[in-house]
């Protein structure tokens, strides 16, 4: 059995909230205080103490493995750098929960409001207390586009209550969003993860219409852990020849486990992170890799074969929204990949080079695996916005973009004429592109159904009005009639 000696202060939890060292009986441990929006509004005290249980044994493994660390250690200078470098880490998770504590008081005052016009409706997609779905509706929205957001969380967390706000502020601009949670590390493995992906996925587009969304519409908007198990979840759906999402947005993902273990080792948490024990050993990071998978000739064959799937026209349409983050990709040398036609939905990855939890480059790995693969892929790149940004940005009330760019801000002037660009001016660079993204393309879709159904062909090259049952609110987009897009 393992010993606790080197390590008692690494008993932190990043479920619980907050993590304060004190010293009590000569050692060093850490002390619990949960913020607002880590809470589980709906639970009971036995659905709490369960919850608390499994977070301590998140925290053991976090200090098993940092024990495993120190003892590897050779020199008595090494256990001293590292035991300073674990120390700025623990300051880091509490800096974090301060910095964000406002969110916790808005998710508060969201919940207390019976009578918000953005209901809310939490479901089950299986038995385990785990699988859980909420759902975020306006009842003004009629056919609209639905999200699905899958956090992340290191495979070792993946609070329901935490996202409400992003819920909610996708439910504002006009779509139905669903959160969820799902069976993590120690209570499942990675084979429970994907089969809780798959089958909430499923629940989503057999129910969604009761809360006035689209299924044909779905938006599978995933985070860091969260992107591999959606990609992952597209791989099976490709295999089986099962619906697809229209769009697969993956942010700062992990696509290579093998390699992001490799820079965990270099940053040297490796053995604290729960990614190892939840694939079930390391001679399983190559099972579900989807870089590695999305390179065999299996799925190219699938992906290169003569598809019932016509994919809609987005070359023209993406060019035209000027998304900020694809404007720096293609800078970059990252040129989209948007062929006429592919079973697999629009493969979205976006990434910053401020991220240092999960390096940019291994989503630029990935899209260079997908768009040799024949896949429709887009790349978008963002500077400054860190890993926790690319979720907290949907949740705060106003804007705080005010990064650093390493791009000429020259080479974006020609947003200043596009009608597009003050659309949702309190909101952050990549809030704004992935909420263009998705409207404009279902909004073209859309149309392009209308006029077919008018007229009996598809591309009559007009800009009609949106339907009446839809509010301006719902596609704040259309700030003007476009001419420069052909639908």
């Amino acid at each position: 059995m393992e010993s606790d000696a080197d390590f008692r202060f690494l008993r932190l939890s990043f479920q619980c909230g907050i993590c304060t060292p004190v010293i009590s009986k000569g050692r060093i441990r850490s002390d619990f205080v949960a913020v607002p929006f880590e809470l589980r509004f709906q639970g009971n005290r036995r659905t709490t103490r369960q919850r608390r249980v499994g977070d301590v044994r998140m925290s053991n493994q976090a200090f098993r493995g940092a024990a495993r660390t120190i003892r590897e250690i050779p020199s008595k200078a090494g256990k001293l750098r590292f035991v300073a470098y674990f120390t700025k880490l623990v300051l880091e998770v509490q800096a974090f929960y301060l910095r964000h504590a406002v969110v916790g008081l808005r998710s508060l005052r969201y919940f207390s409001q019976p009578n918000h016009p953005i209901r809310r409706k939490e479901v089950s997609y299986g038995a385990h207390d785990k699988q859980k779905l909420v759902f975020f509706w306006d009842a003004k929205t009629r056919d609209a586009p639905v999200v699905l957001f899958v956090p992340g969380g290191a495979w070792g967390s993946a609070s329901l209550s935490a996202y409400a706000l992003l819920g909610k502020s996708l439910a504002e601009h006009g779509m139905v969003a669903a959160t969820m949670s799902y069976r993590v590390y120690p209570d499942g493995d990675i084979n429970d993860m994907l089969d809780d992906i798959h089958h909430s996925t499923e629940h989503v587009l057999a129910n969604c219409e009761e809360y006035r969304g689209d299924p044909k519409k779905l938006v599978v908007f995933a985070h860091s852990a969260g992107a591999q198990l959606a990609f992952m979840d597209v791989l099976r759906r490709l295999r089986e020849s099962m619906q697809q999402p229209s769009i697969v947005i993956g942010s700062c993902g992990v696509y290579d486990i093998a390699d992001h273990y490799e820079y965990e080792a270099w940053r040297g948490v490796s053995e604290m992170s729960t990614m190892k024990p939840a694939m079930n050993g390391s001679e399983n990071f190559s099972r579900f890799s989807p870089s590695r998978l999305f390179s065999s000739d299996e799925v190219r064959d699938i992906l290169r074969s003569p598809s019932s799937r016509i994919a809609p026209e987005l070359g023209k349409t993406i060019s035209s929204l000027k998304l900020t983050g694809h404007s720096w990709a293609e800078r970059s040398g990252f040129l989209a990949s948007l062929p006429d036609r592919s079973p697999a939905p629009l493969c979205v990855l976006s990434t910053s080079g401020r991220d240092s939890v999960v390096p940019w480059h291994t989503s630029a790995q990935f899209f260079n695996v997908l768009k040799a693969a024949g896949a429709q892929a887009l790349f978008l790149l963002y500077d400054g916005v860190e890993h926790s940004d690319f979720v907290v940005d949907w949740m705060r009330p106003t804007s705080r973009d005010k990064r650093k760019r390493l791009f000429v801000p020259s080479s974006l002037s020609g947003l200043e004429d596009n009608s597009l660009s003050d659309a949702w001016p309190d909101k952050a660079e990549h809030v704004r592109d992935v909420l263009r993204l998705i409207l404009r393309i279902f909004e073209l879709e859309e149309r392009k159904t209308l006029e077919a159904n008018e007229n009996g062909r598809v591309g009559v090259e007009t800009d009609g009005q949106a339907s009446d049952d839809m509010s301006a609110r719902d596609f704040p987009l259309r700030k003007k009639p476009r001419t420069d897009i052909d639908p």
